[in-house]
């Protein structure tokens, strides 16, 4: 093929220069936009633009604020210098009531112009970086065309008659595929080790909460024993029937518990048939959880 060209890429036989100049060049131009950090300044000027609309924002707001006031000022001044108003009102004019008006007027007129001063420099802020975010928005996609080209045709590469002709280059491509193969499978088990795992923080809630309510239940019978001997003694024909909502109440507690824990096995053997290797189970113990660990106690 001859000697190579100096500066051009040299590839495996059958590679068209061309391509590789190209390719050599697309290095170039992301190596030339990545100095640049468009992603990063992107994301700084929306923080920037976002800060900025939002002091415009409160400016035309408290600027709409101040022209209400001025405007309820400007009427009342007006009403009070109309003689008619304070004849029929008062039956004599008001001076100073006007003049205090007239003050409180000049000053709602005097915080409206500063603050549409306000304003203007806040609208001028936010279309600069407003302006700003929409070239680093450039830059960025240009940088995402660039690599994604670069992809495209780095594909084209490995899928041409010359990379698999080469000796090396085929071995190398056979790694890459049994790595591409190996790293979908990691990421397949994975997913399937993070379904059993969340079955399982599943079964360990709901064995808490059974022996919450089976430390509930121990409770309340020890409590129901305690009141009906104290009641035995006092009177001892009264209170049977109140002696009984104790024990209704801890069967309903131990049924609770009962339908917590089968749920709870119910939970591990999904976990387990996703992952059947799973360590420290104990098939006889969850088959026995899943009829129920207190039916006997329940009858």
């Amino acid at each position: 093929m001859g000697e190579p060209v100096l500066g051009i890429p040299v590839g495996p036989p059958g590679f068209d220069q061309s391509d590789l100049l190209y390719y050599a060049n697309l290095q170039r131009q992301i190596a030339q936009s990545e100095s640049t950090n468009p992603v990063e300044n992107l994301s700084r000027a929306r923080q920037a633009h976002d800060i900025a609309r939002g002091t415009l924002s409160a400016a035309q707001k408290s600027l709409a604020e101040r022209r209400s006031e001025t405007d309820k000022l400007t009427l009342k001044v007006g009403k009070l210098s109309e003689p008619s108003f304070f004849a029929k009102a008062f039956g004599c004019a008001s001076a100073s009531k006007l003049q205090k008006a007239t003050e409180s007027l000049e000053s709602a007129r005097s915080a409206a112009k500063s603050q549409t001063t306000r304003v203007d420099e806040a609208t001028r802020e936010a279309e600069s970086v407003n302006r700003t975010q929409l070239e680093w928005e450039t830059k960025a996609a240009e940088l995402e065309r660039l690599q994604n080209t670069r992809q495209s045709r780095l594909d084209a590469f490995f899928a041409s008659p010359a990379w698999s002709a080469d000796a090396t280059l085929a071995g190398t491509q056979q790694e890459a595929f049994h790595a591409d193969g190996r790293s979908a499978e990691s990421r397949g088990h994975a997913g399937t080790f993070a379904s059993a795992e969340g079955y399982l923080k599943q079964a360990q809630k709901h064995l808490a909460m059974a022996l919450r309510l089976l430390e509930q239940a121990g409770f309340m019978g020890r409590m129901n024993m305690g009141m009906d001997i104290g009641r035995r003694i006092d009177r001892p024909m009264a209170g049977r029937n109140r002696s009984m909502m104790g024990p209704m109440l801890q069967g309903m507690e131990m049924r609770r518990a009962n339908e917590l824990t089968q749920a709870a096995a119910q939970a591990v053997g999904q976990a387990q048939t996703l992952v059947p290797s799973l360590p420290y189970i104990e098939r006889g113990l969850i088959d026995t959880a899943r009829r129920g660990m207190f039916v006997a106690l329940l009858g």
